[in-house]
């Protein structure tokens, strides 16, 4: 649920972001929503391999 949430909240701020035309700050958008995906990757990863250990 936590991450239902957080992704929920990325998503409205790069929909706020996205809104202004200004070049710099769509690729500052691209670099979050590429940090973003690889962070959320990890956590997967994490959340799988301790929960096959318990």
């Amino acid at each position: 649920m936590t991450m239902q949430r957080d992704t929920a909240s990325q998503v409205d701020n790069i929909r706020r972001l996205m809104s202004f035309s200004d070049s710099v700050i769509e690729e500052e958008v691209v670099t979050l929503i590429a940090t973003y995906s690889v962070q959320r990757a990890g956590m997967m990863g994490y959340y799988r391999t301790f929960s096959q250990m318990a």
